[in-house]
């Protein structure tokens, strides 16, 4: 691939931007500081270049139990109520919370686009289908 300026670059972009994203994707996220969480959403709706999403519960993978630690499948329609929600940094109210979050996307080397959602504490993606690591301290 040729080389291209910063500005070609985000034209390229947003020339071949397509949200990748369909309702009942999951996207995980995982973020922490001397402890890793691990949140997990439902997309509930696509716009051209949003999603929005609810958060879901994991549910533990039976077997990888240790010191404070596991790993987590994400619970398809299994909707949390009253989470904290580290994707937007707020806990949300009551009942039926939907959050919509702007899709992002930027060029790999190859020339095809990688699509993340931006969040305080890093970003998130499409949920590859492998258990994800967590961890607490009490």
């Amino acid at each position: 691939m040729k080389y291209m300026t910063k500005k070609e670059i985000r034209e390229y972009v947003k020339k071949n931007f397509k949200n990748p994203f369909k309702v009942g994707d999951i996207i995980h996220h995982s973020w922490g500081y001397g402890q890793t969480n691990c949140d997990f959403y439902q997309v509930v709706r696509v716009t051209k270049a949003s999603v929005v999403l609810r958060q879901i519960n994991g549910k533990p993978v039976e077997g990888s139990e240790g010191f404070m630690c596991n790993r987590l499948m994400p619970d398809k329609d299994n909707f949390r109520n009253n989470p904290f929600n580290a994707i937007t940094k707020d806990k949300c109210g009551d009942g039926d919370e939907e959050i919509l979050k702007r899709v992002s996307a930027y060029m790999k080397e190859d020339g095809t686009l990688r699509y993340y959602i931006p969040t305080p504490y890093g970003w998130a993606s499409k949920w590859d289908g492998e258990a994800k690591y967590n961890s607490w301290y009490h």
